[in-house]
């Protein structure tokens, strides 16, 4: 839990999401405010942001995130697996990500502009870890390969988030993708389209204090009946 000044003032409920309470937390009609954007503050946005009265998302890093796209698996689909459930496991044991994907050895540079396009459009529709795991065997060590993933993302960014400040505010440039922990997530970057969503970069406004109505940072106050701290 940060160590922020006033935590034990603070006048309403606070949770950490490494130890969350077992009982259900009801958000409907809180002002909610969000400390953390890493992976687990990216799967809670879009959920807490569904019940919240608002959301006050208070971001330092934006990450790369791909839609996971999960959904029910189907009769086949499970029989499949079921059927190849030790070839599935020796896949995972052989990969370096633990991922049951086939190893890929084609690089970025391997084709064209317009046939990477659509492998990353192709493994972006499909989502989870096959975006890093099955698109292009450099993304991880050629700066210049990683690049042209980067970029896909941001401009997927760009055009699901309609306020072009907001999109600037969530898109990463201070780290190569899949070179932090690279998340998955479901509607993250729509939940900004919300309006009762607001994004706040701690970089530019820092946090000064926990009060007993919110939190303080150098640019204002914001009044909240929740505090959740996705951090650690």
């Amino acid at each position: 839990t940060p160590n922020f000044k006033g935590l034990d003032q603070f006048g309403g409920d606070w949770y950490h999401t490494g130890a969350w309470p077992h009982e259900r937390v009801d958000f409907s009609g809180k002002r909610v405010g969000l400390i953390g954007t890493g992976s687990t503050g990216i799967q809670a946005t879009p959920v807490i942001a569904e019940e919240a009265q608002h959301l006050t998302v208070f971001q330092r890093t934006p990450n790369f995130t791909i839609p996971a796209n999960n959904a029910p698996l189907s009769a086949e689909a499970t029989q499949e697996i079921k059927a190849n459930y030790r070839q599935i496991r020796e896949t995972c044991k052989a990969s370096a990500g633990g991922f049951p994907f086939a190893t890929i050895e084609r690089l970025a540079a391997d084709v064209t502009d317009e046939e990477r396009e659509k492998i990353y459009s192709d493994l972006w529709d499909q989502g989870g870890f096959r975006f890093l795991a099955e698109s292009f065997a450099d993304l991880t060590i050629d700066e210049a390969a990683n690049e042209t993933a980067a970029n896909f993302i941001r401009n997927k960014i760009k055009q699901i988030v309609k306020d072009p400040s907001v999109a600037e505010l969530l898109l990463p440039t201070d780290h190569p993708y899949g070179t932090k922990r690279p998340p998955i997530d479901t509607n993250y970057y729509d939940t900004f389209n919300r309006e009762n969503v607001e994004l706040v970069n701690v970089r530019d406004a820092p946090i000064v204090e926990i009060t007993h109505s919110g939190i303080k940072t150098t640019q204002g106050d914001y009044d909240l009946d929740v505090l959740v701290f996705a951090t650690g």
